[in-house]
């Protein structure tokens, strides 16, 4: 999984664009997949860049399409994750140190999906999937302290090595678990992974084309309404 995340890394720096770190990133998708209904890859993709209604203007075609499949891919990456022993959070600083910062990103990633939609995506949730939900968008909240404030604000819960270590176990097992609960409760609501012949023919959409974001619209007038046919 971190490999699709660090391609997906060096594709969207090439963009010039502001968009999501990887940890922040990772949070955010793990929060898209475990809502109580199916999100269409046209209400997600946007905020990765922080916008809120439609993809930002690529230079070109091709770099839309280049974006939307990595993009893609990582989502159905995370989610074949899911489902297995193997499964992990990024939260990492170098040697695969766990770092309180980025487990704050996360979190924060987490967040910014979940902040609107509380009623949908709190759906059916028992008390201990609650808990942890909120224990998320405490850090969260505090990481946004830190960041407008500039206070050295830590919750008590992930102060030291131990805690973090701990929440991040935590994080992982109440991941797993309400992504199965969702998955048991409203199987037709779970996206379906791309086939690797769908993954092959993404490079091959024509502006005439459903676009790959999801919208139900054309290519041309949905991702790739302002961008040239060149490079």
């Amino acid at each position: 999984m971190l490999k699709k995340y660090t391609k997906l890394d060096s594709v969207l720096e090439k963009t010039g664009l502001q968009y999501m770190p990887i940890d922040m990133l990772n949070g955010y998708i793990c929060a898209v997949i475990c809502s109580s209904e199916m999100v269409p890859p046209s209400e997600w993709l946007p905020l990765v860049f922080f916008a809120d209604e439609k993809m930002p203007d690529f230079s070109s075609i091709d770099e839309t399409k280049r974006i939307t499949s990595a993009l893609l891919d990582v989502y159905n990456e995370t989610i074949t994750a899911m489902g297995t022993e193997d499964f992990g959070l990024l939260i990492a600083d170098g040697e695969a140190k766990v770092s309180r910062t980025s487990l704050m990103r996360w979190c924060h990633g987490f967040a910014l999906w979940f902040f609107g939609r509380y009623e949908k995506w709190t759906k059916n949730l028992s008390t201990e999937h609650l808990f942890t939900t909120l224990q998320i968008l405490q850090i969260a909240n505090v990481f946004l302290e830190r960041i407008e404030h500039e206070k050295n604000i830590i919750p008590s819960f992930i102060r030291t090595k131990k805690q973090i270590l701990e929440f991040c176990t935590e994080l992982i097992i109440y991941i797993q678990d309400l992504f199965f609960f969702r998955l048991e409760s409203a199987p037709k609501n779970i996206p379906p992974m791309l086939q690797e012949s769908q993954k092959s023919a993404i490079p091959k959409w024509g502006r005439n084309q459903p676009c790959p974001c999801g919208s139900g619209k054309k290519f041309k007038k949905c991702c790739g309404a302002h961008t040239s046919e060149g490079d």
